[in-house]
């Protein structure tokens, strides 16, 4: 890393960059991604990525369901209101194991935090994560963290 500028990056990559600017999740793009920071975490460079995405992950989700028959079909499409959440909840485990499966084929361990603004705005939560995040790092995980979409209402309603 010494003819790097840079030993630790934080890449955010938002809902537009996953989705190629679609409706549902790019495969592609997500791997294309994960190998550029690949890349980066074979230079030793300490990686963070920030992510987003669960939404549109749990509304594929649901529109491949057999029981998304059901399912009013414009609450999927839109994800208004608390629907949101429910779609965020559903595709939150979906984005992970994919993340999960593409950095496993670089050998790469990763690990989820999911935060709220409250979690960092309280003194001992935000230690607490400061804590863990650099745990994960010195041993040589990337921390993959998004908003606990669950139980935060900010970013969801925007």
């Amino acid at each position: 890393v010494s003819e790097l500028a840079f030993h630790r990056v934080v890449i955010k990559a938002g809902t537009t960059l996953l989705t190629g600017n679609s409706d549902k999740m790019d495969l592609v793009q997500l791997k294309s991604l994960v190998e550029q920071l690949a890349y980066l975490y074979r230079l030793g460079v300490e990686v963070l990525l920030v992510t987003s995405g669960a939404v549109a992950t749990g509304r594929q989700v649901l529109r491949r369901s057999t029981q998304s028959e059901t399912i009013n079909k414009a609450a999927i499409a839109t994800g208004e209101g608390p629907f949101r959440q429910v779609l965020a909840s559903i595709g939150q485990s979906r984005l992970m194991q994919t993340y999960t499966q593409e950095f496993d084929k670089h050998d790469i361990p990763v690990a989820q935090a999911l935060l709220t603004r409250n979690d960092i705005a309280d003194r001992l939560g935000y230690l607490n994560i400061r804590s863990t995040l650099l745990s994960l790092i010195s041993l040589g995980v990337i921390p993959i963290l998004n908003e606990n979409d669950v139980v935060a209402l900010e970013e969801l309603q925007g």
